[in-house]
């Protein structure tokens, strides 16, 4: 049985319970008394005053046809008010409250489900109704730039009530980020990091102050890496982001110097071997003996200067493809995890770059409700202009659950990825199994 037929049958198991026992309380007879008070009291009286009138014809007070007389209206009076007393007592025991109980035989379930109508969400009740009436919630709904604009405005209204969260700092970064308003997320990325130094975020800003830059790495961002990785080199986002300037400068030997040190830091099951092998095979492809130098940058030089030919951003370019790039299959829901999950709980299916950024570049937002869920994914469903489908030849396909309904992926969250594949695949299948690699 499913959610919306359980609630439907403990609601009417409940108001069957409560008119029970409100006919059973209002239709039971009353218990008998064990002798009628009124009717002893009479009798009392009775024998009192028929004493009294023996003892007035003992002293000759009354006469004989005075006493029998006086005697009869006293019996009279008796039996006159022991009748009364039966009726009353029989009308109060047989009369039952018929109309009160079918008042609320009637009025109860109806007020019920009028009250329901009102504060309640009946459209609850049938999650995949309650998607479709909600275009943003949907199984064909896309994080829209509008939809980014509002989560814009929600975030900045909030920190003007919450100017020290740094959650929310970091999160309107990346929003503004999605949008190529690359000077905000830099100046919100700096608020984040003065509340909490992170090395992770540092990382995040370098990248964007290089796009700020126009995709040039020299300066602050490659100052910001070799700070990072001097205090620590195995700092896996550190060396992702050096390999990627490295790859985007030309110097393909030390880009593949940073991202075997990250390689060999992942555990053999990672899913990141696949997109980091990608990458490293791009690099090699385009290394040619005495083009580029075979050490990386010394935190202690000048940071590296790019290259006459200019670059547009870290991440490898892709090359050219003639056909448009479109991405299909079908997602679907392993049945031992039905249990974990719930009808409305968010599915995001999304594509990523193999090597040198985080953002989707094509995205398409359903519900469990949906599963298993046919999908097509190209490039009317960028995050930006520059965040394309087409703009890879290479991606990592991926599918979350969120309860939450959050873009940012959550640990712990279920879901499922495979890649690297063509931007131009078809008849995909993705199956979560288990949560997010």
């Amino acid at each position: 049985m499913n959610v919306a037929l359980t609630f439907v049958a403990l609601t009417l198991l409940l108001v069957v319970a409560v008119l029970a026992v409100l006919v059973w309380a209002l239709w039971r007879r009353p218990a008998a008394a064990p002798a009628d008070a009124h009717t002893q009291a009479n009798a009392q009286v009775y024998r009192e005053q028929s004493a009294d009138l023996a003892r007035e014809l003992s002293l000759g007070h009354l006469s004989e046809a005075e006493h029998a007389q006086a005697l009869e209206e006293l019996k009279l009076r008796l039996r006159d008010d022991s009748l009364n007393s039966s009726d009353a007592a029989t009308a109060g025991a047989t009369d039952k409250p018929r109309r009160t109980v079918l008042a609320l035989c009637l009025l109860l379930p109806v007020c019920a489900v009028l009250l329901y109508g009102t504060w309640g969400t009946p459209l609850g009740l049938d999650p995949a109704a309650l998607a479709r009436s909600a275009p943003d919630e949907g199984p064909n709904a896309t994080v829209t730039p509008e939809k980014i604009a509002q989560m814009v405005g929600q975030l900045e209204r909030r920190l003007q009530d919450e100017p020290n969260n740094v959650d929310a700092w970091v999160m309107l970064a990346r929003l503004q980020r999605s949008q190529e308003k690359f000077p905000a997320s830099e100046k919100s990325f700096a608020k984040a990091l003065a509340l909490t130094p992170d090395d992770d975020l540092a990382v995040e800003r370098a990248e964007v102050v290089a796009q700020v830059q126009g995709g040039d790495f020299s300066g602050e961002p490659w100052a910001v890496l070799n700070r990072i990785l001097k205090a620590n080199p195995n700092q896996n986002n550190a060396l992702l982001l050096a390999g990627s300037a490295s790859f985007s400068e030309g110097r393909f030997a030390q880009a593949i110097q940073y991202w075997e040190r990250v390689r060999a830091s992942l555990p053999p099951q990672s899913e990141d071997l696949n997109a980091l092998d990608s990458a490293l095979a791009q690099a090699r492809e385009r290394l040619a003996p005495g083009r580029v130098s075979a050490q990386p940058p010394d935190s202690g030089r000048a940071s590296p200067q790019p290259p006459d030919s200019g670059r547009a951003s870290a991440q490898p370019p892709a090359a050219a493809s003639t056909a448009p790039a479109r991405i299909s299959g079908r997602v679907s829901l392993a049945p031992e995890l039905a249990a974990q999950t719930s009808p409305g709980d968010t599915v995001f299916i999304y594509a990523t770059p193999v090597a040198g950024g985080r953002m989707p570049l094509a995205i398409v937002r359903t519900t469990v409700a949906a599963l298993p869920f046919d999908f097509v994914l190209d490039d009317s469903q960028a995050m930006g202009p520059q965040t394309k489908l087409s703009s890879a030849s290479e991606v990592v396909l991926k599918a979350r659950i969120s309860k939450t309904g959050q873009a940012m992926p959550q640990p712990g969250e279920l879901g499922v990825s495979i890649g690297p594949i063509k931007n131009q695949s078809s008849q995909l299948s993705l199956v979560i199994r288990g949560p997010m690699p």
